[in-house]
């Protein structure tokens, strides 16, 4: 993959497959996390969205494992429900499976969860990454979840599906957003100004203050990293506040 293709790139898979071994299980996981957020109207059971928040929570190490796979077995047994009323291709369903599998344990077994999940959309990739690597089940993770949380994939091939293949490019966008450019690494400085700081802390608290955080930037020398702060939306584990807040 070349600096090109990891800005223009509309599809999340190869990126993800671009960073096996190359970032950890927490960038991973609250990708998934994102990922599952975007179309968070189609979550409406209560159950489902906690599993969401678990998947966060244990990525930031907050909770259990134990916690997070009790939430995820919680939303399966509803999901099997939904299932059996409704197609899963819906977009309740879609993202009904994106919740399962945000919580999948970080471990090789199977789960109830995983092969009710595997029964549905088979895991075509999850061979192709070494069982070795600590970080192979979040990277699979992440690439079931951005390849289920899609609005209304219905029948048809993903490539014929509109809505599908635009939610996949905002899935890239995302990946983004949570990555450092891998071929123009900006030098991290010996120390932020408290301004910078606070700011960065309030926004990965959930604040509205991401403009806030961009005159600060500014102000402290940094454009670059201002400009990723001229939008207002910015997911928790976003990589200018995680290399501020020192973050990996």
């Amino acid at each position: 993959m070349t600096e090109a293709d990891w800005n223009t790139c509309t599809d999340p898979q190869p990126l993800l497959e671009f960073l096996r071994g190359k970032v950890s299980g927490r960038k991973l996981r609250l990708f998934a996390v994102a990922c599952c957020r975007r179309p968070w109207p189609s979550l409406q059971q209560e159950q489902c969205r906690n599993t969401v928040l678990m998947a966060e929570l244990f990525a930031e190490g907050r909770v259990t494992q134990t916690a997070m796979t009790e939430a995820r077995d919680a939303a399966a047994a509803l999901f099997s429900q939904v299932q059996l009323a409704r197609h899963h291709d819906s977009a309740e369903g879609s993202a009904l499976s994106a919740a399962i599998s945000a919580a999948n344990v970080p471990a090789p077994q199977k789960s109830y969860a995983e092969r009710l999940l595997d029964a549905i959309d088979p895991p075509w990739w999850e061979d192709e990454f070494d069982k070795g690597d600590p970080h192979a089940p979040a990277v699979v993770t992440a690439m079931r979840v951005a390849w289920v949380a899609c609005y209304e994939l219905g029948e048809k091939p993903l490539d014929d599906n509109h809505a599908a293949v635009e939610e996949r490019c905002q899935q890239a966008v995302l990946l983004r957003h949570f990555l450092r450019n891998p071929f123009h690494q900006y030098p991290t400085p010996p120390s932020w100004p408290a301004p910078v700081v606070k700011l960065a802390e309030a926004l990965y608290a959930g604040e509205d203050c991401s403009f806030a955080l961009h005159d600060a930037l500014l102000e402290a020398g940094h454009p670059e990293l201002a400009e990723h702060f001229r939008e207002k939306e910015h997911p928790k584990g976003c990589w200018v506040v995680d290399m501020i807040l020192g973050k990996s």
